[in-house]
């Protein structure tokens, strides 16, 4: 076993709770555009919930599903209603939980700590500040900054690159089962999984190395194959 020099971090589902944060968005979200109207705040909750697919459906997609699917009159335009959810969402990011003392403990460790995720770099780049995590990451890779996503091999070469460690040298730890744990082991990193409780489906054939149900799992993890 090569020795383990850094771990990498998804940062949705991961170090962020996107599902906490995406229903304190929808809170505010419903507060913005529909007070005075005749409105169920479940319904419009369940509607919004479903259309966002977990944030992997594009925003300009999910204006225009809400807008037919609620029969929304007299709505933001698209653009509107783009910038409304890039300006508060990132504010609104909740942590996972014990993420600052995860993060605290590998960097006792003397690893080299990164983050590779997908999506817009300023909205990215704003939930970090939130979270206040920026400090810990010897590099963070965002898929606009560089013009490359996960699954692609790239972006995790890229990472791996900046860190100056071999793929053998290094965890990533995320949420998604392509995304993330096919792309980091086709890149040759140990994959590790953030399964939150949920079980892997058969059908995705590049199983992880290791599943963690939780931040705190994963510290469990290091310590019984490193400590």
């Amino acid at each position: 076993m090569a020795e383990l020099r850094a771990i990498i971090f998804d940062l949705d589902e991961t170090l962020a709770d996107r599902t906490s944060t995406r229903d304190r968005f929808v809170k505010v979200w419903i507060e913005q555009y529909w007070a005075g109207r005749d409105h169920d705040p479940e319904q419009l909750h369940s509607v919004f919930c479903r259309l966002d697919n977990n944030g992997y459906r594009a925003k300009d997609e999910l204006y225009h599903l809400l807008v037919e699917e609620l029969t929304w009159t007299d709505p933001p335009t698209e653009a509107e209603h783009t910038a409304f959810w890039q300006e508060h969402f990132p504010k609104l990011t909740e942590p996972m939980d014990n993420l600052h003392n995860t993060l605290d403990y590998f960097h006792r460790q003397g690893l080299k700590i990164g983050l590779i995720t997908n999506g817009r770099e300023h909205v990215q780049r704003a939930k970090i500040d939130t979270l206040a995590i920026g400090r810990y990451f010897d590099a963070a890779y965002i898929s606009e900054a560089v013009g490359v996503k996960k699954p692609n091999g790239a972006i995790f070469n890229q990472c791996l690159h900046a860190l100056e460690v071999a793929p053998e040298e290094a965890w990533y730890v995320g949420d998604h089962p392509i995304n993330d744990v096919r792309g980091s082991a086709e890149a040759g990193i140990t994959p590790i999984w953030l399964s939150q409780g949920k079980e892997w489906k058969e059908e995705h054939v590049v199983k992880p190395a290791h599943t963690v149900q939780s931040l705190h799992d994963l510290i469990q993890l290091y310590e019984s194959l490193h400590g």
